[in-house]
């Protein structure tokens, strides 16, 4: 639509006139090329809802006179059985249909409703770093779907999280979750996790991470790879040690800060910018995979328990935050849907103030 409005103009011969009827690129403030109205073009925008209702009648009569005259003829409609919506809404899509298009439903037409089945019953499902927020709110998700088996990581103490409140709800609904103290960035630590679970791990959700500020020229090589490992390597460990089993989901959790950058965050920024790669890799070798680059989650308690109260503040100038009830829908989308390797979910983007502070991831 955007070169549209670019290459039209450039049709007219002088002194010619561009309407527009739409409303899209008005209201998403679509770019306009004057130098194609130096040939005295003219381009103005006609909306006829926004007449006044005399106006509007009037137009209306003349409207229904040149119809019934047959002085002008009702746009073209097709009719589409319902049985082929997909071919019809495609067609839409791709923007080269003329008039409507409707669809027709039989008398006898009984329509599919069949559930979506995101989860296996007979498979466990493991989240790393699940302690951190987001994990938790996943791990409610996959119960919702059906999952009865999941197990969640921590490279704290295991046996403290037992008592979480949202472990222990998801244990009432007949949920087998277990809580194992493992470091994703050992490869051995994850061969072993994998040889150890029953049922077998049929999805992987990556949320392991380790938050710590600093300048990259403050930042020794060690101090890099501490920061980083969690996230990078332990994706990488999960994708060569998951490789020889069938894996139904793949799932890496980023921020949107790869993106736009993060003063102070060198390390987390790399880390995120390598779970994209690693799974246009995956898609590569045909194996399933997906990215989320997440923004900061309202209600998912990571930023207080990092205390980063403060660069939230910041954080809300420059990114409308998601809410994490809005993370169950998201992940059926990915899940479900042939996505793209890398999903930026960013709602909208503030005006961006460079000399912003360090935000929260």
């Amino acid at each position: 639509m955007h070169l549209l409005v670019i290459v039209s103009p450039k049709c007219l011969k002088k002194g010619g006139h561009f309407v527009e009827i739409g409303k899209k690129n008005i209201i998403f403030n679509t770019p306009l090329n004057l130098k194609s109205l130096m040939n005295n073009i003219s381009f103005c925008s006609a909306h006829i809802d926004l007449l006044d209702v005399d106006k509007l009648s009037s137009l209306m009569n003349e409207s229904f006179e040149l119809l019934t005259t047959g002085k002008i003829t009702p746009i073209p409609v097709t009719l589409v059985p319902i049985k082929k919506y997909l071919s019809a809404f495609f067609n839409m899509a791709s923007g080269n249909n003329v008039g409507k298009i409707c669809l027709i439903m039989d008398d006898n037409y009984e329509p599919s409703c069949k559930p979506i089945n995101l989860v296996k019953e007979n498979k466990s499902y493991l989240i790393t770093g699940a302690f951190g927020g987001v994990g938790l709110r996943v791990a409610e998700w996959l119960q919702l779907r059906g999952a009865k088996n999941i197990v969640l990581t921590t490279s704290g103490n295991a046996e403290k999280r037992n008592n979480n409140p949202i472990v222990k709800g998801l244990r009432s609904k007949g949920v087998n979750a277990t809580i194992c103290q493992c470091d994703i960035s050992d490869i051995n630590a994850v061969r072993k996790l994998f040889q150890e679970t029953k049922p077998q791990i049929s999805g992987i959700f990556h949320l392991a991470n380790k938050f710590a500020s600093g300048l990259i020229k403050r930042t020794s090589l060690e101090q890099f790879h501490n920061a980083s490992n969690p996230k990078a390597r332990g994706a990488l460990n999960l994708h060569l040690v998951s490789k020889i089993y069938p894996l139904d989901m793949f799932v890496l959790f980023s921020s949107v800060l790869d993106f736009l950058g993060n003063k102070g965050q060198a390390a987390y920024g790399a880390a995120n910018s390598f779970l994209g790669s690693l799974v246009e890799l995956r898609r590569s070798q045909g194996l399933c995979g997906s990215c989320l680059s997440l923004p900061a989650m309202k209600g998912s308690s990571y930023l207080a328990q990092f205390k980063q109260e403060r660069q939230a503040n910041q954080y809300k100038e420059l990114i409308t935050m998601l809410d994490s009830n809005d993370l169950p829908e998201l992940l059926d989308d990915v899940i479900h849907y042939s996505m793209p390797p890398s999903v930026l979910i960013l709602d909208e983007v503030a005006k961006m103030n460079i000399e912003t502070d360090e935000v929260a991831p």
